[in-house]
């Protein structure tokens, strides 16, 4: 019998925590309008973290 055994645990790594800051804008009846969305990281990551966003008219 052998009691010398090699055992490898393999633990899931969660995917990085965003924190979006609230952001408002005031609306107009034409032009653009500019608004500045803050994401911040809370902890440094050895993951890569990428953010895809779009805009859209929200549901009622």
């Amino acid at each position: 019998m052998n009691a010398n055994r090699a055992v490898t645990a393999t633990f899931g790594v969660s995917p990085p925590a965003l924190r979006i800051e609230d952001a408002t804008v005031v609306e107009g009846d034409g032009g653009t309008k500019t608004i500045r969305i803050t994401v911040k990281v809370p902890a440094p990551s050895a993951q890569p973290i990428t953010v895809d966003w779009t805009t859209g008219t929200p549901s009622p």
